[in-house]
């Protein structure tokens, strides 16, 4: 019952700002839509989260964390909402060591060292040393990551994302922000993959939460918006 409470949790803040566009800045306080609110949730004891990580390798205490980690995702405005509630489902859905190294991200990309957070996870174990659904799961939040401080790189993860695990279930997210990247650089070229990417998502899963807002999206790039 108590994963089944994280689960809706998590899709409930998850799915509705999933679209919204990243700002940019240093660290992910400055994504954040207010900064002044940014610096009073540092006051707060769910805003300090570092001991997380060491207890979601603790099996006796990983409940726990996982726990906190929603305190701290309700904590946080906007897009870095959304990025410690990624964080959790991350936790949730893999190894302990693999949730606390998304954590440990998370948490340098605060502090100020978005890029090489975002890459670090993005790299760790390498691409042979896991099973596919956990590295689509941190190619996602590496993505998300770069998204408001190098847009190309997050692309590129993305990319890398749907080639290698087409069937992950942030696939279908994936291939949403990556169409909507693509369709604001106005080449003839990438609007048409940008064309390609919602059709194919619309097609292979007309029920999913996201699919009304592909559709829509859809119709805005057919009308040349």
């Amino acid at each position: 019952m108590r994963n089944e409470c994280y689960g809706i949790a998590v899709l409930v803040l998850l799915v509705v700002p999933a679209l919204l566009p990243v700002s940019g800045g240093v660290g992910l306080a400055a994504q954040t839509a207010d900064s002044a609110t940014a610096e009073g949730q540092a006051d707060t004891a769910s805003a300090t989260p570092a001991g997380i990580p060491d207890d979601l390798r603790d099996p006796e205490t990983r409940s726990q964390a996982l726990a906190r980690i929603l305190e701290v995702a309700e904590s946080r405005e906007g897009p870095v909402r959304t990025l410690w509630v990624q964080g959790l489902a991350v936790a949730e859905k893999t190894s302990p060591e693999i949730g606390a190294r998304a954590v440990e991200a998370l948490l340098r990309a605060e502090a100020g060292d978005i890029e090489a957070a975002a890459w670090a996870l993005a790299e760790w174990p390498g691409p042979d040393e896991m099973k596919g659904d956990d590295r689509a799961a941190l190619l996602a939040l590496a993505a998300r990551l770069l998204d408001g401080v190098d847009p190309e790189g997050g692309a590129q993860l993305r990319e890398r994302l749907l080639a290698a695990h087409p069937a992950a279930p942030e696939a279908v997210e994936t291939r949403l922000r990556l169409a909507r990247y693509l369709a604001a650089r106005e080449s003839d070229e990438d609007r048409s993959r940008a064309l390609a990417l919602v059709e194919d998502l619309i097609v292979d899963t007309p029920d999913h939460p996201l699919a009304p807002e592909a559709r829509r999206f859809l119709a805005q790039l057919r009308r040349g918006v």
